[in-house]
């Protein structure tokens, strides 16, 4: 009877600890997160691919794939920061989010804007458009909309179109 119920305690421990821990994409996501917003990016950079590594759900890799486009395009390896974004909007794709569509396309949209690349700059901004319109929250599609807005207006500035980037900001 004693060895039944410290089987059964034992059993509600085990239960009881592993519902209380964050899965372990969570903690080095959270870490790697943090490191990169601490301005320590060459330490998030290091941490990037076990995040991706430790991804188990399309939405966990999606994420990772985004923090790693962002650290490397912080570190000026824009060949890098366009590799991780293709694959996460791909995957975006496949799966049919379309908010992290939105948010990978304006990713691609500046990565290629900052390198001179101003067509396919271009059409990434209008698939991030298309995908924006898309979604129903209305909070997070304001939010995404506003991102678009300052990539067109920059856009406009390096295409030379100061005035229309000027109306734009106004």
């Amino acid at each position: 009877m004693r060895r039944a119920i410290l089987s059964i305690l034992f059993f509600f421990c085990i239960i009881f600890c592993a519902w209380g821990q964050s899965s372990n994409f969570d903690s080095l996501y959270t870490a790697c997160h943090q490191q990169y917003m601490g301005s320590n990016v060459e330490a998030a950079a290091t941490m990037g691919d076990s995040v991706i590594e430790a991804a188990e759900t399309d939405e966990q890799k999606i994420k990772s794939y985004i923090l790693n486009s962002n650290i490397q395009q912080s570190l000026g390896n824009v060949q890098r920061a366009i590799k991780y974004a293709t694959v996460g909007d791909r995957l975006a794709q496949l799966t049919g989010y379309n908010r992290w569509r939105a948010v990978f396309c304006k990713i691609l949209a500046t990565n290629f804007r900052e390198l001179g690349l101003y067509e396919q700059s271009r059409s990434y901004l209008a698939t991030a458009e298309s995908m924006c319109n898309l979604l129903d929250d209305l909070d997070l599609k304001s939010d995404i909309q506003i991102e678009l807005y300052q990539e067109q207006a920059l856009y406009k500035m390096n295409t030379r179109s100061y005035r229309v980037a000027l109306d734009m900001l106004d």
